[in-house]
């Protein structure tokens, strides 16, 4: 009777828990509109995940969000604030994870593999920590971006390690990056005042700065 009892307890725990995150269906868009828990697992989701309102975490969970060489944006929050998307592992995508946020939204410890895109960052006050990004066409992009922070994120990409476009005052900091045949760092018009602190730059060292923008600056940087 005992044993039966625990038994009963376990299950009903495990139910509990299950019952925290979910699961989304293949083939279809998902909308997320409040704090979601996805259940572990593998997903082909080729019309990707939309981040839809303020204030609202995705959690992966550790799930596979498989494009299967979709052409769609694999997560997308346009024009959202105080959202995070994180522990998410993201396959083949033709695009990209698109930040066109407003501010103060995060991005942390995903992992990227075999994506044409890395992560396109707008808005101000993002932080993107931690992330994973290998094998992709670039790695972060940065665009119209500024007071961010780009952290301790791991990049292999076969074009730009880090891109810049109209950015300004942002911290890219400790980031390992790694790239074949293009520049490192591409600084294109008017991206000013941002700091790159701390960085591993393997492969290639040529970093790019296009006329009208400056003093961006490089403080302890190892270039290999």
């Amino acid at each position: 009777m005992k044993k039966a009892l625990i038994l009963l307890i376990v299950l009903f725990l495990v139910s509990f828990v299950s019952a925290e995150c979910f699961t989304p269906r293949s083939s279809t868009s998902l909308a997320i509109i409040e704090d979601t828990i996805l259940c572990k697992g593998e997903y082909y989701l080729p019309y990707g995940i939309q981040i839809v309102g303020d204030n609202i975490h995705l959690d992966c969970n550790g799930a596979i969000i498989n494009g299967n060489n979709s052409k769609k944006i694999p997560l997308n929050r346009y024009g959202y604030d105080n959202t995070s998307i994180e522990n998410c592992r993201i396959y083949n995508y033709q695009s990209s994870i698109n930040e066109w946020a407003d501010a103060d939204n995060s991005i942390l410890r995903n992992n990227y593999f075999f994506n044409i895109r890395g992560i396109i960052v707008g808005g101000k006050n993002n932080i993107i920590e931690k992330n994973h990004i290998i094998q992709s066409g670039f790695g972060i992009y940065l665009s119209k971006a500024s007071n961010s922070l780009i952290s301790k994120n791991e990049i292999d990409s076969i074009r730009e390690g880090i891109f810049l476009f109209m950015s300004y005052n942002n911290t890219i900091i400790k980031n390992d990056i790694k790239t074949i045949d293009n520049p490192i760092v591409y600084i294109t018009w008017y991206s000013s005042n941002n700091q790159f602190i701390k960085n591993k730059f393997v492969n290639n060292w040529e970093v790019i700065e296009h006329p009208y923008s400056e003093n961006n600056t490089f403080i302890k940087n190892i270039f290999k």
